[in-house]
């Protein structure tokens, strides 16, 4: 009887195990609103998964970005201008910010319009980034020297270099000649006088007398160099060349040596005129300038940020945006926005047209497409 009872318990308590419902698994986590971050971009020509590389650098940049400027909070207020590594670093997490990324994960994508969205939850490597933000800062406590005066004169050496400073005061600017023989000794006296240097050499060549006119007709050249000094509260120093040009000209007179300084007077004003905006460029405040552009095909973006690249005044370039027709550009510099966009349609050539839309000393914009082929066929 006792064995009866017993599974008959037995029995009864496996019915009720068997109706007890079986735990739902734990959900996973939700992941942290301040770690999520959406990029879009446009997807050129199909190729998604170029779209896709682009998209995570964005997050990635958005991501860090975010995590410099909370460290930023965290930590002494920094002077102004920032110091030099610091700018450094922000302007690296346009195209390296992937070294600071601990993990990511990809929670949506999305390709349709012709547009990659993609969301993404990212672990940044605060530790990392805290690391080289504090060494960028410097040293606690130093005293920050007194800003020098902004240059106001230029100093002009070189062959051609009288005439240079003839063509400079003409056009309202301070010039001075200089003794150097050399563009060293000229860059050394330019340091030591807190002032901008223009090297000038010259040649000529007679093209004998002009048929039924009694003149002479030379024809020349100069060559400068522009050289800015450097920005106010920094060192005094000059740090590259700026404007680098060859201007040809004609020259006619009665004697040969009346055509040959007609000549230079015509090369020395044509040059002038390119560098009197630059010199007379105030010094920006920001240590930088938003470059605007507006474009129907992305292909001319690389074309600007090479030209960016190899300009001798420009220390990085962050893209902040860029999209199917539009994008954004940080150029850190020490010159304002008109000599920089003077810059940079001298540097462009006919490789592309620019229409400037906005120029101010903090920004320029233009509306960028593609020289013609049969203005390119022209030019070869």
């Amino acid at each position: 009887m006792s064995r009866i009872v017993t599974l008959v318990c037995l029995l009864a308590s496996g019915v009720a195990l068997a109706q007890t419902p079986t735990p739902a698994p734990a959900p996973s986590p939700a992941p942290s609103d301040d770690r999520i971050v959406r990029a879009e971009v446009p997807i050129v020509a199909g190729n998604a998964v170029s779209a896709k590389k682009r998209a995570l650098a964005d997050a990635f940049r958005q991501a860090t970005e975010k995590a410099f400027a909370e460290l930023l909070k965290d930590g002494e207020p920094l002077p102004q201008p920032w110091p030099p590594g610091v700018i450094q670093i922000k302007a690296s997490l346009a195209s390296a910010a992937q070294k600071y990324i601990r993990s990511y994960r990809l929670i949506e994508q999305d390709g349709e319009g012709g547009v990659l969205h993609v969301m993404l939850e990212i672990d940044v490597d605060t530790v990392s980034l805290r690391r080289e933000l504090d060494r960028a800062r410097g040293p606690a406590n130093v005293a920050t020297p007194a800003p020098r005066p902004v240059a106001n004169s230029v100093l002009t050496a070189g062959p051609a270099g009288a005439v240079m400073v003839a063509a400079l005061n003409a056009a309202g600017l301070r010039a001075i000649v200089d003794p150097a023989v050399s563009e060293a000794q000229l860059v050394g006296s330019a340091t030591k006088q807190n002032a901008h240097a223009l090297f000038a050499t010259s040649t000529s060549r007679p093209e004998g007398i002009v048929r039924g006119a009694a003149r002479v007709a030379v024809t020349c050249s100069i060559r400068s160099r522009l050289l800015l000094s450097g920005p106010p509260g920094g060192r005094a120093v000059v740090r590259a060349v700026v404007i680098d040009r060859n201007d040809e000209a004609w020259g006619f007179a009665v004697e040969e040596a009346g055509a040959r300084n007609a000549c230079f007077e015509r090369a020395a004003s044509a040059a002038v005129r390119a560098f009197t905006a630059t010199v007379r460029a105030p010094a920006v405040t920001a240590p930088f300038v938003t470059v605007q552009l507006g474009f129907e095909d992305v292909g001319v973006i690389p074309i600007v940020l090479q030209a960016l690249k190899r300009m001798g005044s420009v220390t990085a370039t962050e893209p902040r945006h860029i999209a199917a027709t539009t994008a954004e550009l940080r150029v850190f510099t020490r010159i304002a926005g008109p000599a920089l966009a003077q810059m940079l349609v001298r540097e462009i050539g006919g490789k592309l047209v620019l229409e400037p839309t906005v120029s101010t000393n903090e920004q320029i914009g233009w509306r960028v497409r593609n020289v013609e082929p049969s203005v390119q066929e022209e030019n070869r």
